[in-house]
């Protein structure tokens, strides 16, 4: 992880005095570098100093799409990655890898965000 965002009061200061292309661009770089953990909107506000309305309509008018959104498009095109790039690897551990701490709910975000479950993506892309 960056250094910039190790320390939580700095970066509270820091984004303070930036506009809203910056502190959406740092949300981005942020989402980025730490879609595996658990992220909340609660603790990006926390993160960012601002309201969580406030860093929700920054991003969207920045990005056109909510933090959750955007974060939930890391995780599941880095799990069609991992899918189809490591088949010898259990969907759950490929859950965990992408942030989902739940087998079942990783699961069940795939299919409403692709359409089919984890392994119907792997078996119908495999080359």
């Amino acid at each position: 992880m960056d250094d910039e965002f190790e320390n939580m009061e700095s970066w509270h200061l820091r984004s303070q005095s930036l506009n809203h292309d910056e502190i959406a661009e740092l949300m981005e770089k942020y989402l980025k570098e730490n879609y595996f953990s658990e992220i909340s909107m609660q603790g990006l506000a926390d993160k960012f100093g601002f309201t969580t309305e406030y860093l929700g309509k920054i991003f969207k008018k920045n990005t056109g799409e909510t933090p959750q959104k955007y974060l939930t498009k890391l995780r599941m095109n880095e799990a069609k990655r991992l899918l189809l790039s490591s088949p010898e690897m259990e969907v759950q551990k490929i859950g965990e890898l992408v942030g989902y701490k739940n087998a079942f709910y990783f699961s069940r975000a795939f299919k409403t965000y692709t359409g089919m479950h984890p392994s119907e993506f792997r078996t119908l892309n495999e080359k």
